[in-house]
């Protein structure tokens, strides 16, 4: 409606052209200043908006490949259960369909003092998303699908985030050699399980998310998983080098660890 001058915090926009061209949108940063922009500056919402936004926006909610594939999106202001400790440098990141459609590192909310997680998920249909938590280039905790996305659907606030819930992912690992020429072993210890057996799932992402190769779903006795990936794509040929994520499923618990390949 006519131009916009600025946003207002609690607000949402969309964009709608008629236009079949390609444009442009540009927009500042969301620093400390779109709090004081808003009408009402002096009130409780400016004041939160300038507490939120203190942080650099784009350090809070950084873009994805996954982001760029799709014209929809999703926000969610969430929060960690207390059973799954976060440090400072961890980011959560958000799934679907194994894909990264979002990620968030720590804020700090000015309405419950609890850390909290700002998400752009973007993507289409009604798939379930899930979330893990990455640390230091790994993957230590992960859930199970929590959700299933929703256009333009908000999820949480400020005030009654949220709770997304992890389960810890204590399977110890080992890849070797790292950086290999040919082949790298992949070598995974898992917690004993009731039934006997694991469901593992292994795929292949280059550093720009793009899926490399995806084996099914295997079925494992016992608490041991060996397999080796020979650096080729789906259709058998060599990949060029550079780095690459390996993504085990487990049990529906995710791991995800990189790899270089010469």
């Amino acid at each position: 409606i006519g131009n916009l001058t600025y946003m207002e915090p609690g607000k949402g926009y969309m964009l709608y052209r008629k236009d079949a061209a390609d444009a442009t949108l540009v927009y500042g940063n969301l620093g400390g200043g779109l709090g004081a922009q808003s009408n009402s500056s002096t009130s409780p919402v400016g004041k939160i908006a300038r507490s939120v936004f203190s942080q650099n926006t784009a350090e809070m909610t950084a873009a994805v490949p996954g982001n760029f594939k799709y014209s929809e999106n999703m926000t969610l202001v969430a929060e960690v259960d207390n059973a799954q400790q976060v440090l400072p440098g961890d980011a959560v990141l958000a799934y679907i369909d194994g894909e990264l459609r979002g990620r968030a590192v720590i804020m700090k909310n000015p309405l419950t003092n609890k850390d909290a997680f700002l998400f752009n998920i973007s993507g289409n249909g009604t798939a379930p998303v899930s979330f893990a938590i990455e640390r230091k280039g790994r993957q230590v905790a992960a859930t199970a699908p929590v959700f299933r996305y929703a256009s333009n659907a908000r999820l949480g606030t400020l005030s009654s985030p949220y709770l997304i819930e992890f389960n810890a992912t204590d399977a110890a690992a080992s890849l070797y050699p790292n950086p290999f020429n040919d082949k790298v072993n992949i070598k995974l210890s898992m917690p004993a399980s009731p039934t006997g057996t694991h469901e593992v799932q292994l795929s292949v992402y280059d550093i720009s998310g793009k899926l490399i190769v995806k084996r099914p779903s295997a079925r494992i006795n016992g608490t041991v998983y060996q397999t080796v990936w020979d650096g080729t794509n789906a259709a058998g040929k060599k990949c060029v080098s550079g780095v690459y994520i390996i993504k085990i499923l487990i049990d529906r618990s995710l791991q995800s660890f990189k790899v270089m390949k010469q």
